[in-house]
C-alpha cells in the first residue's frame, strides 16, 4: 500500500505533466481547478527529495527544467500504463506492472 510520501511523489509527477501539458503552472492550476500554490507545494517537494530543480520561471510562467521533463515523461508513461491496466484482462495486467527499479532509474 502507498504512504503519504509516495502518494506526494505521484502528485507532483503528474502535476509536472500537467505543467509541461498546459505550457506553466497558472494555466495547469487552472485546467485542473486547483491553486497555483498547491502545484508549487507538491514540486517543490519533489525537488528537495531529488535534491535538483525541475521548473524554471521564465517571463513570469514557469516551464520545466529537463530534469523535470524527464519526470514529466515519466508521469505520461505512468498515465498511459494506468489506461492500459483498465482495458486489459487481469491475466495480462499481473505480468505488466511497474516494478521500483523503474522509478529508480528516474
Amino acid at each position: 500500500m502507498f504512504g503519504k510520501k509516495a502518494l506526494a511523489d505521484l502528485k507532483a509527477l503528474f502535476f509536472l505533466y500537467a505543467v509541461n501539458q498546459c505550457e506553466g503552472k497558472r494555466k495547469a492550476a487552472k485546467a485542473m481547478g486547483i491553486s497555483v500554490d498547491t502545484i508549487t507545494k507538491y514540486i517543490r517537494y519533489l525537488e528537495q527529495e531529488c535534491g535538483t530543480d525541475l521548473l524554471n520561471s521564465c517571463g513570469g510562467e514557469s516551464k520545466l527544467t529537463p530534469r523535470g521533463l524527464k519526470f514529466a515523461s515519466f508521469a505520461a508513461e505512468l498515465e498511459r500504463e494506468l489506461k492500459n491496466l483498465y482495458t486489459q484482462p487481469f491475466s495480462q495486467v499481473t505480468n505488466q506492472m511497474l516494478n521500483s527499479k523503474d522509478l529508480r532509474n528516474l
